[in-house]
């Protein structure tokens, strides 16, 4: 009967220990996804502050990186120094610019501000206006096609290609013109200006 007792309270505390062992890896779990979400979200804030910084240089036609982007410059360009007046008034953007600093020796993953992740961000905002316009120009019932060849500083020749259409909205009549980019030639002969690349 002793044996029984002791038989049956090691089973309560097994039982007991299970249940809390379990609710400890429940928490450590949830506390463990609630750390990510956290990160996200904080990353995703960081985003949004960036590609807002790039979008407003797009639309003013600045240029975004300047000769030195190191520490020790005085003029790092407009991005990193449009950042980093940002960041006197955002907590978010001082947070990240203070973490990038204390870091500088480690490899930081995901930083937003190199020059590369600049260039991919401004790739994929070019695809989406431009896939924008041709289907704005696909909905026009009058277009036109210019285009106009001239070297490049390295001696080379581009071509620039235009659109001009017509857009109805709401009654309302308006000719557009949109730049839709340059073109390498590979020479000036009809046969080269036909199969462009």
């Amino acid at each position: 009967m002793n044996s029984q007792r002791t038989i049956s309270g090691a089973r309560r505390i097994g039982k007991r220990w299970r249940h809390d062992s379990n609710c400890k890896k429940k928490s450590i779990g949830a506390a463990h996804i609630s750390l990510m979400e956290k990160e996200k979200m904080k990353f995703r804030d960081i985003l949004h502050r960036v590609l807002d910084v790039i979008f407003f240089l797009a639309r003013q036609n600045l240029v975004f990186r300047g000769h030195r982007e190191n520490t020790s410059s005085l003029n790092k360009g407009n991005f990193l120094e449009l950042v980093e007046l940002l960041s006197h008034y955002d907590m978010v953007l001082k947070e990240h610019l203070f973490s990038l600093q204390q870091n500088a020796d480690s490899q930081v993953i995901c930083s937003y501000m190199s020059p590369e992740t600049q260039n991919e961000f401004i790739s994929l905002l070019t695809k989406h206006e431009i896939g924008k316009l041709v289907a704005d120009i696909k909905n026009a019932k009058y277009f036109g096609i210019l285009f106009d060849n001239t070297p490049d500083v390295s001696h080379a020749d581009q071509m620039s290609t235009v659109i001009r259409y017509v857009h109805v909205s709401d009654g309302a009549v308006e000719v557009r013109e949109s730049f839709l980019g340059f073109l390498h030639l590979k020479g000036k002969t009809a046969t080269a200006l036909t199969y462009l690349p």
